[in-house]
């Protein structure tokens, strides 16, 4: 009974070829004339049954789960450039440094992506100085009737107010920089301290 034991012990590493050849010899020398201990072997060597392929339900539950955080994601950024736009540079307030510089602080955070980051905050400031500086005048031919006059061409107005955007926007967009910079030092302050 004592190599009964013995041999349940050392059977694992039998099955899986893993014992000494004097071990193995003596093993199957036990296994030759002891029924039980035979019967315990050919129940471990069946193979298990394969495991059932996963169901679509949970690639359903998972596409599910990936819209849900997409539009939770796009509601977090319209809030956060409504937020930005309604303090921005354009409404003579200079909160807009502090609003741009936690929107890059948690857009990048959240998006980890340095360009997007930087699109997120430079696209809308771009269209949103240009349509004010339209609007002021109450309407588009308004605007071109005033300010034509003043230009050589159509071609020198449309640019002056592309440069007048774009120099809005890039105003904005140095304060997402320093939130981007802020992120990228604490993570690697984080990091740093993790592998410490």
């Amino acid at each position: 009974m004592n190599s009964c034991k013995i041999t349940e012990d050392l059977l694992p590493l039998y099955e899986e070829n893993l014992v000494q050849p004097e071990t193995k010899q003596w093993i199957e020398q036990h296994l030759a004339s002891c029924p039980n201990c035979q019967k315990l072997t050919s129940a471990t060597m069946e193979e298990l049954p394969a495991l059932p392929s996963p169901k679509k339900a949970a690639s359903k539950m998972i596409k599910h789960a990936h819209l849900k955080l997409t539009i939770y994601q796009l509601l977090f950024v319209i809030l956060s450039f409504v937020f930005a736009i309604n303090t921005s540079l354009l409404n003579e307030s200079f909160t807009f440094i502090l609003s741009y510089f936690i929107l890059g602080i948690v857009t990048f955070y959240f998006y980890r992506h340095t360009i997007l980051t930087l699109l997120l905050a430079f696209v809308p400031v771009f269209i949103w100085s240009i349509y004010t500086t339209i609007d002021s005048f109450g309407s588009y031919s308004n605007w071109y009737a005033d300010q034509i006059i003043y230009h050589a061409s159509t071609l020198s107005l449309l640019w002056e107010i592309t440069l007048g955007g774009l120099f809005t926007a890039f105003i904005h967009t140095i304060f997402t920089v320093l939130g981007i910079i802020v992120v990228k030092l604490l993570i690697q302050a984080f990091n740093k301290e993790d592998s410490i």
